[in-house]
């Protein structure tokens, strides 16, 4: 049939380290930015780091390129007009590795580790801003074809299914990442504490089904992906919290919030009490 208006064949190169690089998966998008965003296209490459995928037109679109989804390099490019135009990518060289420790110095193995860019939110699983990985029976774990930049690396701690039960979730900042290099870090895990508490409303009953999150002192959330309510009672209980200066808040559907600071203190339980206004 004939070539439809507009449409743009793009025939890509992928290479790592400069080989070619086979397996890899690539996902298209447009270069609005969004969670939920479907690619325009998929496609794989061959045993010759070769794909082809296929475009609705010329413009700029966003290549995330990895060999797991949750192992993406996003690079940003713009495909010129006619039916078939030739693209190159070499996939970033930085590494970061490194082994995580129990608060009692045993290798923490089947730990979730995330890396995400420093400037992208915490919560982010946008295509290229995430790189998820899980240490070894040694608590040892590499995260490669990392792009340059300063990352911030996430251990989980207690409640999550691949956290470390008594353990507060730890997170560092300021992880630096060249081209060609490896950035060794060593996360060592510090006992949970436990924030416990109550939300009342503005008439002092209690506020069941409120959203409760907690900060550290950069404004770091101590969990991502999952969220906290209070129960029918209005009472919650947040698990793998570290110790420090921490904000406890409370946020109702229609933007109210209430904020309570507590110096938690590594195996203590704490009892906060808020209110909405």
């Amino acid at each position: 049939g004939k070539d439809q208006p507009g449409v743009v064949q793009v025939v890509g190169t992928v290479r790592e380290n400069g080989k070619c690089a086979s397996g890899y998966t690539v996902y298209v998008f447009g270069t609005v930015r969004g969670e939920r965003q479907m690619p325009i296209s998929i496609s794989r490459t061959n045993e010759l780091g070769i794909f082809e995928v296929t475009v609705t037109s010329a413009g700029d679109y966003r290549f995330s390129i990895g060999e797991q989804q949750v192992a993406q390099t996003v690079f940003q490019r713009h495909v010129a007009e006619g039916s078939r135009v030739e693209l190159s990518f070499d996939m970033p060289t930085g590494i970061v590795k490194g082994r995580v420790l129990q608060a009692g110095g045993a290798p923490s193995a089947k730990h979730s580790i995330s890396l995400t860019l420093q400037d992208a939110p915490s919560e982010t699983r946008e295509f290229g801003e995430l790189r998820l990985v899980q240490t070894d029976s040694s608590g040892d774990f590499e995260a490669t074809n990392l792009a340059p930049g300063r990352y911030r690396l996430r251990a989980t701690g207690s409640g999550s299914s691949f956290g470390k039960p008594g353990h507060a979730h730890e997170v560092q900042r300021d992880i630096v990442v060249l081209d060609g290099e490896t950035t060794e870090v060593l996360v060592q895990l510090q006992h949970q504490a436990i924030l416990e508490g109550t939300l009342l409303d503005a008439d002092g009953h209690p506020a069941p089904g409120i959203r409760i999150a907690a900060f550290d002192a950069n404004g770091e959330p101590h969990r991502v992906w999952t969220d906290e309510f209070t129960d029918a009672n209005g009472n919650f209980r947040l698990l793998g919290v570290p110790s420090g200066t921490i904000t406890v808040r409370a946020t109702t559907h229609d933007g109210l919030e209430a904020t309570v600071e507590v110096q938690a203190l590594a195996g203590e339980t704490h009892w906060v009490e808020l209110q909405l206004p």
